[in-house]
């Protein structure tokens, strides 16, 4: 809890925010992989070998990180473990379908560009599961989009916070970065840009409109 406050605390002296970045996962696309895998048709001990050998396991960083293709993480998977294809596709089908957009946000981020605030994307995200959601219709609003997996760099890298300041000539000072995760957010502040700490809650929304509207 401390943490979080700490966070807020930084968030409430915001100023001159022109430029907003989203995170995607748990802001702008719901993300919560114990649903994902309660979702699934298998026992409880097939879901959580799919807990441990795909979404917790380094794989699955790597895959997000540009350094791992789907195919050969659904390989490793095979050696590893007695999980078959038909259980790693089902689930990471699943973790796909269950991306679907969370209605505040995307309302959000229209009101802003209605106020001519330029919204930027950058998300840790492998490259099929872009590819799967790239045609969400509030991609549209989007001036910008860095993908790790496409980039092969990944938050809290220092180096994917310069891609996306470098690539477009932003003004890390002006820009207000939203994520959900905290070292993430301390990433970006060491980067110049301002940020904050996405919590989902009714005063994250109302900080983030009154800091750039």
């Amino acid at each position: 809890m401390q943490l979080n406050k700490e966070a807020h605390m930084d968030e409430i002296s915001l100023q001159d925010c022109k430029v907003a970045i989203f995170d995607l996962g748990n802001v702008v696309l719901n993300w919560h992989v114990p649903s994902v895998l309660e979702s699934l048709p298998f026992e409880r001990d097939i879901q959580q070998q799919l807990d441990q050998q795909l979404f917790s396991h380094d794989d699955w960083l790597a895959m997000d990180h540009g350094l791992l293709s789907e195919s050969e993480v659904i390989s490793n998977i095979k050696r590893r473990s007695s999980l078959s294809d038909e259980q790693i596709n089902q689930a990471i089908l699943a973790a796909k379908r269950s991306l679907l957009e969370i209605e505040r946000t995307v309302t959000l981020m229209q009101k802003l560009v209605d106020q001519s605030i330029p919204l930027y994307c950058l998300s840790n995200m492998s490259v099929e599961t872009y590819q799967h959601v790239k045609d969400y219709k509030f991609f549209e609003l989007f001036e910008g989009i860095v993908i790790s997996g496409i980039e092969k760099c990944m938050k809290p890298d220092d180096s994917i916070y310069q891609c996306i300041i470098q690539r477009y000539q932003l003004i890390p000072t002006q820009c207000l970065f939203i994520d959900d995760r905290l070292e993430n957010v301390q990433a970006a502040r060491k980067n110049d840009l301002q940020a904050w700490h996405f919590l989902g809650l009714d005063d994250c929304y109302q900080g983030i409109e009154q800091a750039l509207l």
